[in-house]
């Protein structure tokens, strides 16, 4: 990592519209990790912002437990993808609006 990592992240996140979106998806078994694909915008304070439906998977998942992680990558087109530019942020969700 280096001194510029925060504003390449940001740059990164501004930069995108799409991240895999990962929840715990509870079920009779326990709860397992689930990861899907969003679109994501993002505030001025770079807080993202998902348009969800009630009847999506994760949109279940986060009504009972909010914590989730977006993974931004930029590393379309790479011949060494590892090497490229991939951002996580960690949080809780939540609802906004009706």
């Amino acid at each position: 990592m280096t001194e510029d990592t925060p504003h390449n992240v940001r740059d990164l996140v501004r930069r995108l519209d799409k991240a895999a979106l990962a929840t715990a998806l509870p079920n009779e078994n326990g709860t397992w990790p689930y990861a899907s694909l969003v679109l994501v915008a993002v505030d001025h304070d770079l807080s993202p912002i998902l348009l969800m439906s009630d009847l999506a998977v994760h949109s279940q998942a986060i009504r009972s437990d909010n914590r989730m992680s977006l993974l931004f990558d930029g590393t379309a087109g790479l011949d060494q993808p590892l090497s490229g530019p991939r951002g996580t942020l960690m949080g809780r969700a939540e609802q906004n609006g009706d």
